[in-house]
């Protein structure tokens, strides 16, 4: 903070998006805290997901907190997708999902990217509770972007990884063919299925 103070008393721009994604970096520890106070890790089903999230620095949630407050133009998707990855790797899942929402709370649309590395980095914790939460909460808002985001590609495959989570036989159930009534399943066939099939009339 103080190397910000300085720069800014010498006339440097300090509200800069890139500037402040690089010092979040590099004032950020290499690995997760460990023996963290039990009481200090916050888990909710509407912030984290379930997921726990473990408590920033102060240096860290003083420039996440100016991160957030600042009325610049949104972020663009890899310096989100940066923060994300930083605070997922160190346990911040509360400040993960803030910048997941960056996008909407400013009225912008949510690109396929940043949808896709919110689901594969939920399905790295190997969490099945969160896996569920965040495939019912973020699918309809996905599916609701102008344009809709297709479940194909990178995104089909992210959401593929959170349904291995979700649901461990849904693979073995898809390729069993079965029939019984699954909410997974029936996501499953759809992301498998998006994007996937030409239309014969234009395509002979």
């Amino acid at each position: 903070m103080k190397i910000l103070q300085t720069m800014h008393d010498q006339g440097i721009e300090i509200l800069n998006e890139d500037l402040l994604v690089y010092v979040q970096e590099i004032a950020s520890p290499r690995q997760p805290t460990e023996d963290v106070p039990q009481g200090s890790i916050y888990s909710d089903s509407k912030d984290t997901f379930d997921l726990p999230s473990l408590p920033m620095s102060p240096i860290q949630e003083r420039l996440h907190a100016l991160i957030m407050s600042l009325e610049l133009l949104p972020f663009k998707d890899v310096s989100r997708m940066r923060l994300m990855d930083l605070y997922a790797r160190l346990g911040h899942w509360k400040e993960f999902f803030e910048v997941f929402r960056m996008a909407p709370n400013q009225g912008q649309l949510q690109s396929a990217n940043v949808y896709a590395f919110m689901f594969g980095s939920v399905a790295q914790t190997g969490y099945q509770k969160s896996c569920m939460a965040v495939l019912r909460t973020w699918i309809p808002d996905l599916e609701s972007e102008m344009p809709a985001v297709e479940l194909d590609g990178e995104v089909g495959e992210a959401v593929r990884a959170c349904l291995r989570i979700a649901d461990p036989f849904v693979e073995q159930d898809a390729i069993d063919s079965s029939e019984t009534p699954n909410e997974w399943l029936s996501l499953w066939k759809r992301t498998n299925l998006s994007g996937g099939q030409k239309d014969p009339f234009l395509y002979e």
